[in-house]
């Protein structure tokens, strides 16, 4: 039985840019490998000088793929075995150079022996040979059974469909619209998505969160074409790049989708209800920009910082308070135990409610409101008639969500409608309050059931990142008096160490961004400052980035005051 193809995704984004005659050659190089057909035109070469067994097939006179035997363990507890294509070299130069990133301990690259010097399939050459390449198959697997799984590297694999490999017409089709192929998904991820009912799902930065969520949307709507479901989360460039890749996904034509699929941020969909309902919210948004400008001015400032003071109102006061009242009283917030404001002291909790109330007053004389009462105001209207539950709704980054605002979500499903909640405390950004134990508790009162899974390993940051990650987030704990959250944190054994650089802004200047990559700043008057100087829009806040992948990161001015 023929092995099934896995392709690095750089391999077939590159693809795209190639001539299509060209990747029609690739197209027939794979398909002979999948086959076997280690013929005159193919010339199989095993290559010399490598830990792992790297094999070279010719595509033409002057380009060259590499490949390789892998394997992995399966959700069901099964090997599974693949071809993967790691790299094409359109120049027989390249050959070394691609070899060197298969396997870092690559110095030289020789030729062992070439196979198929006559223009014969497996099976027409000779016993020896056959005897040979099947001995090679068995040693590059056997090598794999000593590594960690392969599909658990800092690789992003895609699985190359059987039709694609043997139609040439589907073939180009994909390169031309720059498709993705399906992701090969790693046990923990298959798992998470075969689970059926409420799942609350955890892992770190990377480990493919917003991945099972997609496949999740992607099985429901499959197995149910009438569903109706929700994808939300906090950050809007995230909610719009999970929208560009569950289309990629899907494959198939989006707009005629036979369900209702949205993706919103909370803030939209919160207005999305209100004006469904016809009760559209009139109050002006405003966020801690405006609050900081109001505060700064008070004496307390010193006393009590603005963002920690910010984040103590949004998330405890305001955002922990289901009732109909914007604030919890001044008795409620004493009466909350010491995990609920680890940062400020039960003595300092009068004072905080003053300013508390000092603030929704300001806000409610002026007929402004944050997005804690526009999600207060959407509460009320979900059992109108006017509010459509969802089947299934995808809560991506929820440690970003309040209270009210997860309480907003659990009374928007449908009945026997199911929740996906995926997160990681250690990437709090907006304050929130998040705690699982607060999520179950909701659950529980509404008598749901949910499952806990844990995606263990980072696919998107190196070693020596995740490990420079960590260590920040202690000295935060530490500062903070914080109790750090008990989550694994997966380190990889790769990776270059991050680089303080002390430049000048007309250095800055020199930087040559690619694509996949970006350039981080604190505030938004910084990222307007950079996008005109450096006439780029590849600047995000980290509020922005949250969720997105990048090649290579700049943090600029990150530690000044």
């Amino acid at each position: 039985m023929n092995l099934p193809i896995l392709v690095r995704d750089e391999v077939w984004k590159n693809l795209k840019f190639t001539d299509l005659s060209f990747a029609e050659e690739v197209r027939q190089c794979i398909n002979k490998i999948e086959n076997r057909k280690f013929d005159f035109g193919l010339r199989v070469k095993k290559l010399k000088g490598v830990s792992r067994i790297v094999w070279e097939a010719r595509i033409n006179r002057a380009s060259r793929l590499l490949f390789t035997y892998r394997q992995s363990n399966h959700s069901n507890g099964q090997i599974q075995k693949f071809i993967a294509i790691e790299a094409v070299c359109i120049e027989h130069d390249e050959v070394s150079h691609q070899a060197k990133i298969i396997d870092r301990n690559w110095w030289e690259v020789e030729e062992i022996k070439v196979l198929g010097n006559l223009d014969r399939d497996f099976n027409q050459l000779s016993s020896e040979d056959q005897k040979e390449i099947r001995l090679w198959e068995t040693e590059s697997i056997e090598i794999q059974a000593e590594l960690t799984d392969e599909l658990l590297e800092n690789i992003k694999w895609l699985i190359l469909e059987p039709a694609i490999i043997k139609s040439e017409e589907e073939w180009q089709n994909a390169i031309e619209s720059g498709a993705d192929l399906r992701l090969r998904l790693t046990p923990d991820e298959s798992k998470a998505i075969d689970t059926y009912g409420n799942i609350l799902l955890s892992g770190s930065a990377g480990t493919g969160k917003t991945t099972v969520g997609l496949y999740r949307l992607a099985r429901t709507l499959q197995m149910n074409p009438a569903a109706t479901c929700l994808y939300v989360a906090y950050n809007p460039i995230l909610v719009k790049e999970s929208e560009e890749q569950f289309k990629q996904l899907w494959g198939g034509s989006f707009e005629s989708l036979p369900l209702k699929l949205d993706f919103l941020t909370i803030r939209n969909l919160c207005l999305k209800i209100t004006k469904d309902c016809g009760e559209e919210f009139e109050r002006r948004l405003v966020g801690y920009p405006d609050f900081y400008q109001r505060y700064i001015k008070k004496p307390e400032r010193k006393k009590y910082p603005p963002f920690l003071l910010w984040d103590e109102i949004r998330s405890v006061i305001k955002g922990a308070n289901l009732k109909e009242k914007s604030l919890l009283s001044e008795r409620e917030y004493q009466e909350l135990g010491k995990k609920r404001s680890e940062v400020f002291t039960r003595e300092n909790r009068h004072e905080i409610h003053k300013l508390a109330r000092w603030y929704q007053d300001y806000l409610d004389c002026e007929q402004l409101a944050d997005e804690i009462d526009l999600t207060r105001a959407t509460l009320g209207l979900t059992k109108t008639p006017q509010s459509k539950p969802y089947t299934l709704i995808v809560c991506d980054e929820v440690q970003d969500f309040t209270e009210i605002q997860l309480e907003l979500l659990i009374r928007l499903l449908a009945r026997d409608g199911q929740i996906l909640c995926a997160g990681d405390l250690n990437q709090m950004i907006s304050p929130s309050g998040f705690r699982w134990e607060d999520l179950t508790t909701r659950l529980y009162k509404k008598d749901l059931t949910w499952t806990k899974e844990n995606l263990p390993v980072n696919f998107r940051s190196t070693g020596k990142l995740v490990s420079l990650a960590v260590n920040l987030l202690k000295l935060k704990f530490q500062l903070l008096s914080e109790s750090q959250p008990h989550e694994e944190v997966p380190a990889n054994t790769s990776g270059e160490l991050a680089r303080l650089v002390e430049a000048s802004k007309d250095d800055l200047k020199q930087i040559n961004l690619g694509a996949a990559d970006a350039i981080l700043v604190r505030t938004e008057q910084r990222k307007q400052e950079l996008a005109k100087a450096l006439t780029t829009n590849l600047i995000f806040t980290i509020e922005e980035s949250k969720g997105l992948e990048f090649d290579t990161v700049y943090l600029i001015d990150f530690f000044e005051n």
